[in-house]
């Protein structure tokens, strides 16, 4: 009788191979095709066993062993998930990691999807508990030695530092690098620039103006080719901060910086002593300096939240003060790094874009319609929350049946050493933990499922917002619009209101409770992005009134701030004085301009000045009062010259003459 040949199950191994430097690389046969040679002569010794080496390339050249983060691994990884791999074959087990922690994710990874792991030079196998505490061992050794290498890097670090030698860093203007023998080497050209910099500081007293005329004549930050990846970097324009860190780098004076702390280097200074102490007073002393702590203390409900719509970039908070008055504003950071000139929104008045953004919420949490869209969109993150808890619930119960079958394998054995129990106590460790997380997943359905707010639910919870909005603290209504908006987008045409779902449900469940007690407390506020918001687009446009730049809404919709803005701005406070002094004198009750002046306390010129208001054409004098004058229109520009006729009023200051004079 002939006896059938066993068939043995296909083994699909995947080799990883890896080399911490790129040198060498270039080289027909490098260490990486060592590694898998190697490889492929071990898994052909085991072809008996059916072992087959997979054609894919998983071969991650100049990448660290302390990091996950390798493009090869990754891969290897992704097609392990996949179910393409049996076993993992590498030359020795510090290619595959260095690191034990990331080791222990590797191979639990390994466990779930029934993978191996050989060692060509260490010859073991995953699969036995002698194996695993052989790979546990000589892994502890090369994180250990990780770690010795990496002190012996900062100690030699250090010690270069103190003998004044280059311990690395990316090029900077004013020096070239010596790679061979490590040092720095002045650029002639290039520190020319440097002590022109530092000069041109002292002179205007200002990085931007520094920055400016830099710019002007043409010059960039110095370029250079990156190491790593052989890129072209640098060669940019220059900006305020460039200019900083020129005026900051104490390399300049010949010394060498290392944790905070300066030495003397081995290379030549470019700038004199005394010019750098001289820069270094000015910056202390310097007014944008000393007022950055007074910025920061004025109130900036957008802070963090608000960003031009031009350059992309946050929009931080600042203020000034004029005649006594302050002015607060949001600047876009590139036009405050680069110059008012880098960016067409430049800035907004912070008083209108905040009124703005808060009664565009009011408004909005007033819409039927919008309220609808919230319910139908927190319905919806609901649901992708449920499912979402669902698939984990399933596959956590799927892992207690594995864990459960493992501890019973494990107690049913007559090995009763050491490792044994250790690794039971690992098992039921973990299959507790199981236990408490699907136990939590399970109880947030359940809150899921009975708690949910019907579409009454928010619209009532919404609408009790209104009443109780006026009674609210500032303080209140800010962390309202923080709860509620996601990110604020100014461009010059439109403002975007991005509103946070995840806020909007958090508000109706302050409301659904008793809202008036709930508001005034300290409740806290989201600040994370859950990725599920609503836009909002109001259009808008930013107008010139009296040398200050306003917004304007869309007739209808109200203007932020209008009360104040109108009353207030300096042509209708004029325009009322001249109708005002125009009466006085008219009744008699003033005889000339000298007296009307002293009355006053201005002198005769101003007086005459704003009399001449007085002569404005009516539909001019309506448009200045309703606050819609043709953009730029100023007190400055009436004061040069008035016509008389009403018609020339009109065509000189941008207004459409009806022809009645």
């Amino acid at each position: 009788m002939i006896q059938a040949a066993t068939v043995s199950k296909t083994v699909r191994c995947a080799i990883y191979t890896r080399k911490s430097h790129e040198e060498g690389l270039e080289q027909e046969f490098n260490s990486l095709d060592a590694q898998r040679e190697a490889a492929e002569s071990y898994i052909a010794s085991q072809r008996h066993e059916g072992w087959i080496a997979l054609p894919a390339d998983y071969s991650d050249g100049g990448f660290s062993g302390g990091t996950m983060e390798r493009p090869a691994l990754q891969k290897l990884m992704a097609d392990i998930e996949r179910g393409r791999v049996d076993c993992i074959v590498v030359y020795k087990v510090d290619r595959l990691s260095r690191s034990l922690m990331d080791f222990a994710k590797l191979v639990t990874l390994f466990d779930q999807h029934e993978v191996s792991f050989v060692s060509v030079t260490q010859q073991f196998n995953t699969t036995t508990s002698m194996g695993r505490l052989t790979l546990n061992i000589l892994l502890s050794f090369a994180q250990f030695e990780r770690e010795i290498i990496g002190e012996r890097i900062r100690d030699k670090k250090l010690a270069s530092a103190m003998k004044g030698k280059y311990i690395g860093g990316q090029p900077f203007l004013g020096y070239d690098i010596d790679r061979e023998k490590k040092r720095l080497l002045v650029n002639p050209a290039e520190a020319d620039m440097v002590r022109q910099i530092f000069e041109s500081f002292i002179e205007t007293k200002s990085c931007l103006a520094v920055a400016r005329e830099l710019n002007a004549k043409d010059h960039h930050t110095k370029e250079y080719k990156a190491i790593k990846n052989g890129k072209i970097a640098g060669g940019k324009r220059w900006n305020k901060v460039y200019v900083y860190r020129v005026l900051t780098n104490r390399k300049y004076l010949g010394e060498v910086v290392h944790k905070g702390k300066s030495y003397p280097g081995e290379h030549e200074p470019i700038v004199d002593r005394k010019i750098w102490d001289q820069v270094q007073r000015i910056m202390a002393d310097n007014y944008h300096v000393r007022s950055m702590k007074i910025r920061q203390k004025a109130p900036a409900l957008l802070k963090g939240i608000l960003r031009c719509g031009h350059c992309g970039k946050l929009m931080g908070a600042g203020h000034t003060k004029r005649r006594g008055r302050r002015y607060r504003y949001y600047i876009c950071n590139h036009a405050q790094r680069n110059g008012y000139d880098a960016c067409p929104i430049r800035s907004v008045a912070a008083g209108q874009i905040e009124t703005a953004v808060k009664d565009r919420i009011r408004i909005i949490l007033r819409s039927p319609d919008m309220i609808a869209k919230t319910f139908r969109q927190v319905q919806a993150q609901s649901d992708r929350e449920r499912e979402e808890l669902d698939g984990q619930k399933k596959r956590l119960e799927t892992r207690l049946e594995e864990l459960k079958r493992a501890v019973g394998r494990l107690a049913k054995s007559d090995t009763k050493d050491g490792m044994l129990a250790d690794e039971l106590r690992k098992l039921n460790e973990e299959y507790s933990e199981t236990q408490n997380r699907l136990a939590e997943i399970s109880h947030t359905l359940d809150t899921l499922d009975s708690s949910g707010p019907t579409e009454d639910d928010v619209r009532d919870a919404l609408q009790k917002l209104d009443p109780l909005w006026d009674e609210l603290f500032p303080a209140e209504k800010e962390r309202i619009v923080k709860l509620l908006v996601e990110e604020v987008v100014a461009s010059k045409d439109n403002l975007l209101i991005r509103l946070r779902l995840h806020g909007i449900k958090s508000l109706v469940a302050e409301l659904q409770g008793n809202a008036a007690a709930e508001l005034q407390g300290d409740g806290p506020v989201e600040s994370a992005k859950d990725g599920q918001t609503v836009d909002i687009r109001v259009p808008m446009e930013f107008k010139v009134r009296s040398g200050r730049k306003e917004i304007t809404l869309p007739e209808g919709m109200g203007n932020p701030g209008e009360s104040e803005s109108t009353l207030h701005r300096p042509l209708v406070v004029a325009l009322a004085k001249a109708f005002r002094w125009q009466k006085m004198m008219e009744s008699g009750q003033v005889k000339s301009l000298e007296e009307l002046g002293k009355q006053e306390g201005v002198n005769r010129s101003y007086v005459r000045r704003i009399l001449w208001l007085a002569t404005l054409a009516p539909d001019i004098v309506k448009a200045i009062l309703a606050g819609t004058e043709p953009s730029g229109l100023s007190l400055r520009m009436l004061n040069k010259n008035i016509p008389p006729i009403w018609d020339k009023q009109r065509k000189m200051f941008g207004f459409a003459g009806n022809g009645n004079d």
